[in-house]
């Protein structure tokens, strides 16, 4: 069709792989469901874009969405739970990856779609989409698949001499994600992977352990620095955009956005139905009003919070925050508990999903963002309840989610939490006594070596 995100075929993948995924990972919904907080937070926040059709300008559609975004959200929860953390990571690269591989599969086949170009007055001559219709859905799938490579090579960390093969390795598959990455043009997700490392080296910083009060001062100014940094851009955003090339009106996202402010004042409330105002003229005259290229309309708001808050409301915004909220007390509470690479990781793929909504829509249905801040939440729960059983030592009390202890991603409570057994830490190539008397923070979780 016209619009991907409506694709018959599109929809058809996406519920089927959410579907084969929820049917494969369903011994982990009595993990979940012990939580709550999580579920609740949830439920809610898709329970108001159901119903927001309801009241929706395109009913159907918004529906449609809907099911799609809740069927999602649930394989994606319990996918988080089901495997490791480790393992999710493995799962994850060997996603992205394939993802990337088609995609330039499709670029060398000359297959229609896969590369747009632009006439000369546009800001970038062309744009690689690869099997994603758009730049900026291959954009973060490069983007991921380049972290998730590097993340890897340091989760292995670095005294095993045999894993250096597969790390050259890896870090050549990294090289390739961000070639592929630059010629796609889309530098948002590049700058919310930025602003995600910025946020995890700040809480990393703010650790408990030896060395916490200098560690801590370090971090207060890297934090005063960063937020200094945001109100300066969106005080001046011409000299900083003027960097990147692109226009002060952030590639026109911002003309979006006040437009999009202008009809939220007519339902503040409730909105107009989650993606539907996009299937109404209302919207494209407004934007040709304000001298917008008729051969570029858009489909979507280009940020995640501004498309809920027209779809549900102030309702809906408020709920995506608690949603957004509890997946950052989950992940952070993994991090603090057990510091390490991969909680680490998985706490950065939440300030990931939150940050590149600021400027693309990625909250809904068969969107990597969303679905990342889902898994990295379901994940942080079955570590939470792996811990809490472990603690107690009632092993029985919480359910395997796999199929068992050897090894398996089902995985044991043992006392000693050892959440990913090959994972080392993420300064490992320094002697640990020393690193410890530096920043105090062990991020070694080898019970075999280190608590």
């Amino acid at each position: 069709t016209s619009d991907p995100i409506d694709d018959v075929w599109v929809q058809t993948v996406f519920v089927a792989t959410a579907a084969l995924v929820l049917g494969l990972c369903l011994p982990a919904a009595r993990i979940v469901a012990r939580d709550r907080v999580v579920v609740g937070a949830f439920a809610v926040f898709i329970g108001a874009v159901l119903a927001s059709s309801l009241w929706s300008v395109a009913s159907s559609r918004t529906f449609e969405q809907g099911l799609m975004m809740l069927v999602g959200t649930a394989a994606a929860l319990l996918g988080g739970a089901y495997l490791r953390r480790f393992h999710l990571l493995i799962a994850l690269w060997l996603a992205m990856q394939v993802g990337v591989g088609l995609s330039l599969w499709a670029w060398w086949r000359d297959w229609p779609g896969a590369l747009i170009t632009y006439p000369p007055n546009w800001f970038t001559p062309s744009e690689l989409t690869g099997i994603y219709f758009t730049r900026n859905s291959l954009g973060p799938v490069a983007v991921v698949a380049a972290a998730t490579s590097l993340l890897l090579v340091a989760a292995t960390g670095w005294r095993r001499w045999s894993t250096y093969p597969i790390k050259g390795a890896l870090v050549a598959f990294a090289a390739v994600d961000v070639y592929v990455w630059r010629q796609t043009g889309s530098l948002t997700p590049a700058l919310a992977i930025a602003a995600s490392c910025f946020v995890v080296a700040v809480t990393v910083l703010m650790l408990p352990g030896r060395a916490a009060v200098v560690r801590r001062v370090i971090g207060g100014v890297l934090l005063v620095g960063g937020v200094t940094s945001a109100v300066l851009l969106a005080v001046a955003p011409a000299e900083f955009t003027s960097w990147f090339g692109r226009s002060s009106t952030l590639a026109g996202r911002t003309i979006i956005w006040d437009i999009a402010v202008d009809f939220v004042a007519d339902r503040p409330a409730h909105g107009f139905g989650f993606m539907a105002i996009w299937q109404q003229p209302e919207f494209d005259e407004a934007l040709l009003e304000a001298a917008w290229p008729p051969e570029h309309l858009v489909g979507e708001a280009h940020s995640g919070y501004v498309e809920v808050l027209l779809g549900v409301g102030l309702i809906g915004l408020t709920l995506l925050f608690v949603v957004a909220l509890v997946a950052l007390a989950r992940t952070v509470g993994a991090l603090w508990s057990v510091p390490s690479t991969v909680s680490a990781a998985w706490f950065g793929a939440v300030a990931y999903a939150l940050a590149i909504n600021l400027g693309e829509t990625y909250v809904g249905a068969n969107l990597l963002p969303w679905i990342l801040l889902c898994v990295a939440t379901g994940g942080a729960v079955a570590f939470r309840a792996r811990r809490a059983s472990a603690s107690e030592g009632a092993q029985g009390d919480v359910p395997e989610a796999g199929p068992s202890d050897a090894g398996d991603p089902g995985g044991s409570t043992d006392t000693a939490e050892v959440d990913e057994p090959s994972e080392v830490g993420l300064v490992d190539a320094v002697d640990w006594d020393v690193i410890d008397e530096i920043i105090g923070v062990s991020f070694d979780t080898d019970a075999g070596r280190r608590p």
